[in-house]
């Protein structure tokens, strides 16, 4: 795979997000496998620095709602 191809940022570990509250089918949209899929887009660039070049999903909290 050429280090520029881009693709979703994907991180896993014992300090990341677990799942939703009650909601087993939204979880399952952003775990795969013990992965978060974080819906950033981003790739590789040639010397080898991880560039985040956007996002495809957007969540916006206004007002606490």
């Amino acid at each position: 795979m050429p280090l520029v191809e881009r693709g979703f940022l994907c991180v896993k570990g014992v300090n990341v997000f677990k799942g939703y509250l009650d909601d087993d089918g939204k979880t399952a949209d952003v775990l795969k496998d013990g992965w978060l899929v974080t819906k950033d887009l981003e790739c590789f660039t040639s010397n080898r620095f991880l560039r985040i070049d956007g996002r495809v999903s957007h969540f916006s909290k206004i007002g606490g709602k």
